[in-house]
């Protein structure tokens, strides 16, 4: 991971970390303990910023 040894910033949000840990869980269906595990190992080395609002995304498969 070239975030992890400083070659890019990982800039994240609590509600972008909690959305990986949950995709872990329920798309890849990995242990709880093991999502939280990739979720701890992420925030370590990530910068974290404040969202003003709401989180929204827009699908590519909108309808």
């Amino acid at each position: 991971m070239p975030a992890r040894f400083g070659v890019i910033e990982s800039v994240t949000c609590e509600e972008g970390l909690a959305e990986f840990a949950e995709q872990l869980r329920d798309k890849l269906e990995f242990p709880e303990d093991k999502a939280q595990a990739a979720s701890d190992e992420v925030r370590a080395f990530s910068r974290f910023v404040n969202l003003a609002g709401t989180l929204e995304a827009v699908s590519l498969h909108a309808q």
